[in-house]
Order: C-alpha cells, then structure tokens, then sequence
C-alpha cells in the first residue's frame, strides 16, 4: 500500500473531526484507492461525514464509519441519505419523531442492525429490502400512518414489531401476526 495512503486511512480513521474533514480532502488526490478501500467513493463518505456531524450523531469515539449506535431521533430529518448504509457496524438506529416519509431503500443493507426505531414519523410504507435485516430484533414502527406491513416480514425471523397508535384501517397479514409478537392497537 502507498505510504501516502496510509497516512491518508490515519486521518480518516482519527476520532478527531480535523483530522477526519482533512483526510476527507486530500483524499480528493485518491478517489481510486478510496474506492477500494471502503467499496464507496470518497464523494459517499463525505456525504455520510456531513450527515454525521450536521445531526450531532457522531461520539469521536470509533472512526465514523464504525459507529454501532445512532441516536437521530427528534432532528427533524426528512430524508435518511443512503449513505447511511456504509455503517456496517451500525446495530442501533433511532429515528423517532422525525418527519420522515420513507426510507431508502439501502437501508437493507444495514446487516449488523438489531433495532429500528421508527416511531413518531410520516411513514406509509417500507421498501421491501428490509426483509434483508436477518439480525432485526425491535422493529418499532407507531404512530406511523402505515397502510399495511408487508408480508415480506415474514422472512424476518426473530423481530419483534410494534405498531402501536397506528390506524384502525391497517392491514396486518394473518400470518405475521401468528408468526411474530406483534402488539397493536
């Protein structure tokens, strides 16, 4: 590996928002490598960076790629950027009482994710490639304008979802119900 690259991964990988913003920019002279390193452009991880540090979402504790928890509830964010899906590490995602309509559908790349949070938002339906979180276990999506839950769950083996104040009119399939530990009123 190329010693300027090297030198170029300990910025990135610094817990100091400096040093990250610096390697961010010299890694402009790498798109290449970046690219092959991460398996995203150098144009993804900055957009990610800017999310991170635009909502206070990042500790300085592990690179901000490796983030395991993201508390992003009441931010008042609309959009999720799919950028959000180069946290591999991600295994908490908090987004209650946001304004969100949707999520992107890069989301199912999320692996590592055991919790979603999702309540208190404007959401009416779920991209299917959720049914790619084989770890999901809370799946909490209340007080959410849903018009059904997909039968898609059904490959979800262990979550547990909550649709708590969701519309009388929703439609839950049958099987979901008898399959999972679905509270609902």
């Amino acid at each position: 590996m190329n010693p300027k690259f090297k030198n170029l991964l300990r910025l990135l990988e610094s817990t100091d928002e400096a040093n990250v913003r610096l390697g961010l920019q010299l890694a402009r002279n790498y798109e290449v490598e970046v690219e092959a390193h991460f398996g995203s452009s150098r144009q993804d991880l900055e957009a990610l960076f800017d999310f991170l540090m635009q909502y206070e979402a990042w500790n300085f504790k592990v690179a901000f790629w490796e983030v395991g928890k993201l508390d992003l509830a009441d931010k008042e964010i609309i959009i999720l950027p799919k950028e959000i899906s180069f946290l591999k590490n991600l295994t908490h995602l908090e987004l209650e009482n946001n304004q969100l309509q949707t999520l992107p559908t890069e989301v199912g790349n999320l692996k590592s994710l055991v919790g979603l949070g999702l309540s208190g938002n404007q959401i009416q339906t779920l991209p299917t490639e959720i049914k790619n979180l084989q770890n999901l276990r809370v799946l909490d999506l209340s007080y959410n304008p849903l018009k059904s839950i997909p039968p898609f769950f059904c490959n979800l083996q262990y979550v547990k979802i909550f649709v708590l104040g969701t519309p009388l009119e929703m439609v839950i399939p049958e099987k979901l119900i008898e399959r999972f530990q679905i509270r609902y009123e």
